[in-house]
């Protein structure tokens, strides 16, 4: 008798077991509450598994986000949206790993970047906008790595600059161009920047400046050429600043034509300049980059015939001495009249 009666004290225990278990499985839709009673996201169960759709709320209501999952992962397309409810993100998963297109979005709603990713890495191009709508930049990556060309754009949609990566590794080629396509500059690069030799061209092909770059600024002697090949001038760099005490500028055929004091990328100091012959033909001080003070005019014999006086660049006085050293035409000039 008491076997019986134990046994259907334990079948009546195990039939409430069954049906508090298959009361307490999600299916279907449910809400999450957060403390002060607002829904947060509503969530699709299928056997006590997220599966299906759901949907995240601010505070006050407003949808933040849409997505589904497939068996507890997300899967398929995820939205996200700010507070006005213009969108921030759209992305597509798989199996919990962003896989397809990601787009991202400026505060007006406007594209700002859209990348491609493969299990959830980084695989294919990658692009960003302007608010405008423009292309800015584009790379490739393949499996999470910067792999292929990768460009940068004028606001007129041509390309600005182009540089190649393979295995995250930047190959040490950096191509800049007009906006007519042309190559204006060849560098040396590391990691998309300019270290190493730099060359840059005449829009009709010729060599315009060559010198070497230190994390994208010049660095050391950089010389610059007439398009008919001559040295124009050159000057020592140091972190991007020319800093010269002999800068130099030639003339066309390739005489020396300006000897001048360089400082922060300013003319500063005593200078002289020559005839192309050369013959001195002046000598003055500059100061920040303009003529100040006197200075002193020869001919080719170097006979002292003028001398002109200058404050910050403006033209004060003009004045031209005969071989004797008498002066011969004296004039004063009360309106700018700058001259570098």
């Amino acid at each position: 008798m008491f076997q019986r009666i134990l046994f259907f004290i334990l079948v009546v225990l195990a039939m409430s077991g069954v049906a508090y278990a298959k009361a307490s499985v999600k299916d279907g839709f449910y809400d999450e509450i957060d403390e002060k009673g607002r829904i947060v996201r509503t969530v699709e169960y299928q056997l006590d598994i997220p599966h299906g759709r759901f949907r995240v709320y601010y505070p006050d209501g407003r949808l933040k986000a849409t997505g589904r999952y497939l068996n507890g992962q997300l899967d398929g397309e995820l939205n996200e949206y700010r507070e006005d409810g213009k969108p921030s993100m759209t992305a597509s998963y798989r199996e919990d790993r962003l896989h397809g297109v990601k787009k991202t979005y400026y505060p007006d709603g406007t594209l700002m970047q859209e990348e491609t990713f493969i299990e959830g890495s980084r695989d294919g191009l990658v692009r960003e906008y302007g608010p405008d709508g423009r292309v800015l930049w584009e790379r490739m990556f393949r499996h999470a790595q910067e792999d292929g060309v990768s460009k940068e754009y004028y606001p007129s949609a041509g390309v600005y600059r182009d540089y190649e990566f393979k295995n995250g590794v930047q190959l040490g080629r950096i191509r800049e161009y007009d906006e007519d396509g042309k190559v204006t500059g060849a560098y040396q690069g590391d990691n998309g920047i300019r270290s190493g030799l730099g060359k840059e061209y005449y829009s009709t092909g010729e060599l315009k400046r060559e010198g070497f770059f230190e994390k994208d600024k010049l660095n050391g002697l950089v010389k610059t050429y007439y398009k008919n090949g001559n040295l124009r001038m050159k000057g020592n760099y140091i972190h991007g600043v020319m800093q010269d005490p002999s800068w130099r500028e030639y003339y066309e055929t390739g005489e020396l034509h300006w000897l001048v004091p360089v400082i922060s990328d300013k003319k500063e100091g005593r200078g002289k300049e020559y005839y192309e012959t050369g013959e001195m033909k002046s000598e003055g001080s500059f100061v920040s980059d303009a003529r100040h003070g006197v200075f002193k005019i020869f001919d080719k014999a170097g006979q002292f015939v003028a001398e002109d006086k200058y404050v910050l660049g403006r033209l004060t006085q003009h004045a031209e001495f005969y071989p004797s050293g008498k002066k011969k035409v004296d004039q004063y000039f009360f309106e700018d009249s700058a001259r570098n």
